[in-house]
């Protein structure tokens, strides 16, 4: 939506209710209801379009054309565009103008674990304050080093139904149960939406027409 659209959504009724408050002589102690309900408005307007198009929209062109009209302002959105595409020495340009440390840390062990550089992913998991993204990265490192037990217990401590269902899909890959691959990888995709379905989309893609395959995403 435009913005300037958006900002002519918002001041009549900001303007409106502001009105009805002087009218009916409320006193100053609800005033910040007025401010609350602005704040909801302009977030609403503003930020859930935003967060439904990132989080979970299945519209996957939509998805790449927020990311490609945003990548100048935030190149954090060109990273994750690159990344789906599978540019991923332009994520390694990308990932030192990132402003956000742990941000730049999460990418950089997407790339090592890309990259098969496992030891060096390793080393900078413990830097991730979140436990679910932190057992994630561990999960998919003990997959590739064909610990699976251990990727088990990771996988527990992951919020994110899309992403345990990515382990398991890579548990099955890798040791060499198609049929179950499959299947975990169509219950990734299901529950998987904005920017996440479109990384395991391109990411599938990339998969299956690479003669050297080692993952399933």
């Amino acid at each position: 939506m435009n913005t300037w659209l958006k900002w002519a959504l918002i001041l009549p009724p900001a303007f409106g209710f502001g009105m009805w408050l002087g009218a009916h002589h409320l006193s100053s102690e609800h005033e910040w209801l007025l401010l609350l309900g602005v704040f909801v408005l302009v977030f609403a307007l503003f930020y859930v379009p935003r967060l439904h198009i990132l989080l979970w929209t299945q519209n996957m062109s939509k998805v790449e054309t927020f990311l490609q009209r945003t990548k100048v302002k935030y190149p954090q959105n060109g990273l994750l565009l690159d990344s789906a595409n599978g540019e991923f020495d332009a994520v390694e340009r990308t990932i030192p103008l990132i402003r956000n440390k742990q941000a730049q840390t999460a990418a950089r062990i997407s790339l090592h674990i890309e990259r098969q550089e496992l030891a060096e992913a390793s080393q900078l998991v413990s830097e991730i304050r979140s436990d679910s993204h932190r057992s994630y990265s561990q999960a998919l490192i003990a997959v590739l080093t064909s610990d699976y037990n251990r990727a088990d217990t990771f996988k527990a401590a992951i919020r994110s139904k899309a992403l345990r269902h990515v382990v398991d899909a890579e548990i099955a890959f890798r040791k060499g149960n198609q049929e179950e691959a499959d299947q975990a990888g169509q219950l990734a995709m299901a529950h998987a939406g904005g920017v996440l379905k479109l990384m395991l989309t391109k990411s599938l893609e990339r998969q299956k027409n690479d003669a050297m395959r080692r993952t399933y995403f």
